[in-house]
């Protein structure tokens, strides 16, 4: 029913959804050295030779040092908004294949520039390459979150459950691959140019490889064989699903057939098409959007500002790596692969999100730095640790579940609108839960 290549194709195409966004935050190594400040610094020192005068793990100490994660947060993920609108707005005037071949395209433009200022010295322009740098990320965040991201969650969506879980474990099979990459880069290399083009010239090759493998899944053959196993596994989704729905909405079971029997709106009709998805996927949409904000919230702005309790200099340099993203990355994994063997009703899923939001005080009291104006009330570094894999099992867990839920609750030729729509409504909720993350950060 699911041909190993198909699997890795769906998962390699959710990877490319993230991978460029991630390297661009995870490459603050090179960031910093190439906005480092120069003032005692030659203006012709051969960039490779001077690796070492940036220090791996010391704190930012210029402006634009500091300013660089704050503004990249706020511009690529506007970005990534506007790319999710265009695709959902597009859902159907522009084919799938066109979006996210597209998408693939523009992350490709944007990432050649992007290795061309790792050859070159920016030292004299450090605004000018601080900006353009931001421009850059900007275009690659929507095309890889907006017009990827929700395209093949747009076409998992038109599929089954567990091609919607493909596309969901690719999302976290994304972010544990670039924590490993940062954390091999800095114990290969002190060598900050060259991590950088590293971080690039990979994201480059993948996203290159991506656009093979999307070409396979539309290819007609390959769709024709995925369509042969579906309608066995959408019979049996539909039996789990009809218990479910009529728990926790009550609806008339003959309207609800009535609407199952529509076509796709056309685009006269766009928003209250939006509007119908909306009301019938509600209950399940509102608690993927908390899920996201809740762990948006407190990660990375909150987790990544907490400092270890022990002295040893190297654990030291690679607890953020290791202890925050390497770790949430793997237990986020591992709770999306738990939501597809493990069911639980609508009820118990709303219960367990509002439970997680208790996460985000619990970790706001570990030792975040710097602090102001409030006490650190936990210094162990394992009870940190606990609270971040639990609000990462959380996390991959309770959206796994509301995701498929929410595709799931609407007729069968909506489905791609309706994972387009999840996609949309995830980045901007993303974006308010890393607002509210860097506020808590400030008034601590």
């Amino acid at each position: 029913m699911f041909r190993v290549r198909t699997v890795l194709a769906f998962i390699v195409v959710a990877m490319t959804s993230l991978i460029p966004y991630n390297l661009f935050l995870n490459a603050h190594q090179y960031f910093y050295y190439k906005l480092r400040n120069t003032t005692n610094i030659g203006g012709n020192d051969n960039l490779l030779d001077a690796s070492n005068q940036t220090l791996i793990g010391t704190e930012p100490t210029t402006d634009l040092q500091r300013t660089y994660e704050g503004w990249f947060t706020v511009t690529s993920g506007v970005t990534c908004i506007l790319g999710s609108l265009l695709n959902t707005l597009t859902t159907y005037s522009l084919s799938n294949g066109f979006r996210v071949l597209s998408g693939h395209a523009i992350v490709l433009l944007s990432l050649l520039p992007t290795i061309f200022y790792t050859f070159v010295d920016t030292d004299e322009h450090q605004v000018h390459f601080f900006w353009m740098s931001m421009f850059f990320s900007s275009i690659s965040s929507f095309a890889c979150c907006g017009l990827i991201g929700a395209g093949i969650s747009g076409l998992a969506a038109t599929y089954t459950k567990w091609h919607m879980q493909l596309v969901i474990v690719g999302s976290a099979v994304a972010g544990i691959c670039t924590s490993l990459l940062s954390v091999a880069c800095q114990a290969a290399t002190s060598n900050s140019i060259l991590n950088g083009r590293i971080y690039f010239g990979l994201a480059f090759v993948w996203t290159i490889f991506s656009l093979f493998c999307y070409h396979f899944l539309i290819e007609p053959d390959n769709v024709k064989r995925v369509d042969d196993g579906n309608q066995l596994l959408d019979e049996q989704e539909e039996e789990q699903e009809s218990d479910d729905s009529q728990e926790s909405a009550g609806v008339e079971t003959e309207d609800h057939q009535g609407e199952i029997s529509q076509s796709p709106l056309p685009s006269s009709s766009l928003f209250e098409g939006w509007a119908g998805i909306f009301q019938k996927s509600c209950a399940d949409m509102t608690c993927a959007m908390l899920v996201i904000v809740v762990t948006c919230s407190a990660f990375p702005a909150l987790a990544s500002q907490v400092r270890t309790q022990t002295q040893n200099a190297t654990w030291k340099a690679y607890f953020s790596s290791i202890c925050c993203f390497f770790l949430y990355g793997c237990a986020d994994l591992l709770g999306r692969v738990f939501a597809s063997r493990i069911s639980i009703s609508r009820r118990q899923l709303q219960n367990v999100t509002l439970a997680r939001m208790l996460l985000v005080p619990l970790i706001a009291v570990c030792d975040v730095q710097p602090r102001l104006h409030s006490p650190s009330l936990i210094r162990n570094d394992t009870v940190f640790v606990f609270l971040i894999m639990s609000l990462a099992l959380s996390n991959g867990f309770c959206y796994s579940h509301a995701y498929v839920k929410a595709i799931q609750s609407v007729e069968p030729p909506l489905r791609e609108t309706a994972g387009s729509m999840m996609s949309l409504v995830g980045n901007v909720v993303a974006l308010l839960g890393a607002m509210i993350g860097v506020v808590i950060v400030a008034i601590m």
